[in-house]
């Protein structure tokens, strides 16, 4: 019986990782729109956000703090640090908010 060797460097790893966690969020986002509700789609993004973020992430105030206090504050950062390519990028993509 032959053996065959097979390594897996830290990147693999990694990849793999992020590719089973994508998929699985696809399906769980399909699950719950599935089974709940075209609104409930988002549910399971918002649960990832939470898991990284804090429980905190999911109450509505949190995104209107990220609006009014995060964002601000890094777009002075970028337009002071790089001003001339943030001018550029600026220009060629829309404003989220």
């Amino acid at each position: 019986m032959a053996r065959v060797a097979v390594r897996f460097g830290l990147g693999t790893i990694v990849a793999t990782g992020i590719v089973a966690g994508i998929i699985f969020a696809a399906f769980e986002m399909f699950a719950a729109a599935l089974l709940m509700g075209p609104d409930a789609a988002a549910m399971p993004l918002r649960m990832i956000g939470a898991m990284v973020l804090g429980a905190e992430a999911l109450e509505p105030t949190y995104l209107a703090l990220i609006a009014l206090v995060v964002v601000p504050r890094e777009e002075r950062y970028l337009k002071a640090r790089f001003p001339n390519q943030y001018a550029n990028y600026q220009a060629s993509v829309r404003r989220w908010l």
